[in-house]
């Protein structure tokens, strides 16, 4: 099995840290009576909020801290030795393998609210985690078709990704497709160049699902097989834009004919999609107050769990990397010029990142990701670094 990467903020955990629980004689020992009711909060947090990084709180909310207290001395001491005594519980509980310890974080509003006998304002991020299953799905993006579709010499090696994907399905998710096709109307991507070397792609992608979107949900649809290869051939057998907008005829699931073509609206759309995440952030700059990031994590994902109907834990990266840029807009007062107009769909394909590994040649894509403290980092790769991770092990 491939090893899990581990993003950067994240560690496994410490010789130290795993022997918390089990010496009778350790600063932890006034904890040991609570080992059960320990494991309990644990797995019953990880059972609520699958992927979730706040089960130090869930631990704390479920213990009686004025006995801890007494114990211990101080509520820091609680909290610290509580935190140890957490990454221990749960390495015993799921595998030492599993465990990873995360960056230091401020409890939310929406947290406080949760976890009220958790008394405490910081506590150390803690993600229960097994390493990637082989059908975990690599997403290629728009900056890795371009250079291949322009021949590019420090292009992706194609080949060297066929011998070292084994169970891994590769797709381009469809904010990728989108920008392509928009770059092919407005003659940024030459239709020449596409036709020369489209075809080198085929040799990797999924032929079932060669495109792909986020997770359904109760507001976003899943998009039938049928659709997503139809708009796939439609894109890779164009060899004009009247190609693209005449269309492809296919025959869905229920056997009916179908047609997908090019949106005329597509190029204004996305143009539109653009320009607001532009006003969007630019509001920030005029912002009075201090951005606090967990807060506003908390509050997106709690707001689109209420609108999707299902958790966003899987969204964290997608959703912190924004928390960060309107955090710095804030503190710089500098809105996003008309430069940073791609990072709407940089934001969108973060949120693809829920269904696989996003490889990007976009360097400052890989730095804002590294950057978010998030644990599903690792979830973006060059290139390089996906080849290298690939070829590491087998399965």
């Amino acid at each position: 099995m491939v090893p899990l990467p581990i993003s950067p903020s994240w560690r496994s955990p410490t010789a130290a840290e795993l022997r918390s629980a089990a010496d009778p004689r350790g600063p932890q020992a006034y904890l040991t009576p609570f080992r059960e009711r320990t494991g309990v909060a644990l797995t019953r947090y990880l059972a609520e909020t699958p992927g979730g990084c706040e089960g130090v709180l869930a631990v704390l909310n479920s213990l009686d801290q004025r006995a801890l207290l007494r114990a211990a001395g101080s509520r820091e001491r609680v909290v610290r030795d509580c935190e140890r005594f957490a990454i221990a519980v749960a390495a015993e509980k799921f595998g030492s393998s599993s465990v990873f310890v995360g960056p230091n974080r401020r409890k939310s509003t929406i947290s406080s609210v949760r976890w009220p006998n958790a008394l405490t304002d910081n506590y150390l991020a803690i993600r229960v985690s097994s390493p990637p299953n082989p059908a975990d799905r690599i997403l290629l993006d728009s900056s890795v078709v371009r250079s291949i579709v322009h021949n590019d010499p420090s292009s992706m090696d194609l080949n060297r990704l066929l011998a070292c994907k084994q169970g891994h399905p590769i797709s381009l998710p469809l904010p990728t497709c989108l920008e392509l096709a928009v770059a092919l109307v407005q003659g940024r991507m030459p239709f020449s160049d596409w036709t020369a070397h489209v075809g080198l792609l085929d040799q990797v992608l999924d032929p079932v699902r060669p495109t792909v979107t986020g997770i359904a949900s109760d507001l976003v649809p899943a998009i039938p097989e049928s659709h997503c290869r139809a708009g796939w051939a439609l894109l890779r057998h164009s060899r004009s834009v009247d190609d693209l907008r005449r269309g492809h005829d296919f025959v869905d699931e229920k056997g009916v004919l179908d047609n997908v073509a090019l949106d005329p609206d597509a190029e204004a759309d996305l143009s539109r999609f653009r320009a607001a995440y532009l006003t969007r952030q630019a509001t920030f700059a005029a912002y009075e107050e201090t951005v606090d990031v967990e807060d506003v994590v908390a509050g997106v994902k709690f707001n689109l769990e209420l609108k999707l109907g299902r958790s966003m834990e899987g969204a964290d990266l997608e959703v912190r990397c924004s928390a960060v840029r309107a955090r710095e807009i804030v503190r710089t007062r500098n809105p996003p010029g008309a430069g940073r107009r791609n990072d709407a769909i940089d934001g969108a394909l973060l949120g693809v990142v829920e269904v696989g590994i996003l490889c990007t040649a976009d360097r400052r894509l890989k730095a804002a990701a590294d950057g978010s403290t998030s644990f599903d980092a690792w979830r973006v790769m060059l290139p390089t670094q996906l080849l290298e991770w690939l070829g590491s092990s087998a399965f």
